[in-house]
């Protein structure tokens, strides 16, 4: 929940985006999915550390939404996109990954929990 100083609403908005998921996979009278992304939650990285990002999952398709920690770029992670490291679409040379393979604990945990990031080199 975030609170917001009456003063401040004129310049705030909700950290709400249509979801490109569901926007390419669905016929052009529906409606896409939303997600707002406003979680914060630490991603592992290649060599076992983490970073803190912001992150959302769609209220439709459920697809992962994570805003990139370099260049602030809302990128959509599909779950068909696994054991291929890709680049953030902002360009800033952020790659990520999402592991295929599924551990017992993961199947009760967020897509998330699979994801890790990398900086190019």
């Amino acid at each position: 929940m975030e609170v917001v100083r009456v003063e401040d609403l004129p310049g705030w908005s909700p950290p709400l985006i249509v979801c490109e998921l569901c926007r390419d996979a669905i016929s052009e009278d529906a409606l896409p999915g939303i997600a707002y992304v406003d979680q914060q939650d630490a991603l592992e990285t290649e060599h076992g550390g983490s970073v803190n990002v912001t992150l959302g999952y769609c209220d439709k398709c459920v697809g992962l939404h994570v805003e990139c920690p370099q260049c602030g770029t809302i990128n959509a992670i599909s779950d068909f996109r696994t054991d291929e490291w890709f680049e953030c679409e902002g360009g800033c040379g952020i790659e990520f990954h999402l592991r295929r393979e599924m551990v017992k604990d993961d199947l009760s945990n967020p897509t998330h929990d699979r994801l890790s990031v990398r900086p190019t080199t």
